[in-house]
């Protein structure tokens, strides 16, 4: 078979979905996905890490700094950050070394990302990924 460059971006630009499985907020954003028809690729960034390089692409996407990202009702966030001066780069390292205090679920699809909470939220994303998709169908 000989696919057009196109087709190529097309078969290896999925859905990306940063989950925590024990996050009833990521489960209900999961099957709102699924109830779409979208299978996306899960990524477990929890129990895997990720890395500063990747969170810094990951609020590009959102357009939102690493601050903005924080879930301050995390128990780590109240005992040890919340009265601190923190800078942005150094909420990074903070982020890649406790990612549990990263809001979630992040879903993306190319240049697009959105917070999945509501879930209704990954909207813009579930219609630009069927946009392409019926386009080349």
């Amino acid at each position: 078979m000989n696919f057009t460059f196109q087709e190529v971006i097309l078969l290896i630009m999925d859905i990306y979905f940063y989950h925590y499985t024990k996050c009833k907020k990521s489960r209900a954003a999961l099957e709102y996905l699924k109830e779409n028809q979208i299978e996306p690729v899960i990524i477990p960034y929890i129990e895997e890490g990720i890395n500063k390089d990747s969170l810094k692409q990951l609020f590009k996407l959102l357009s939102l700094n690493p601050s903005q990202m924080v879930r301050k009702q995390e128990s780590y966030y109240v005992d040890e950050l919340k009265d601190i001066e923190i800078s942005e780069d150094d909420w990074l390292e903070i982020l890649s070394n406790y990612p549990k205090l990263i809001k979630r679920p992040v879903i993306t699809y190319g240049n697009k990302a959105a917070l999945g909470d509501p879930p209704q939220n990954a909207d813009q994303i579930l219609t630009a990924y069927k946009k392409d998709h019926e386009d080349k169908n």
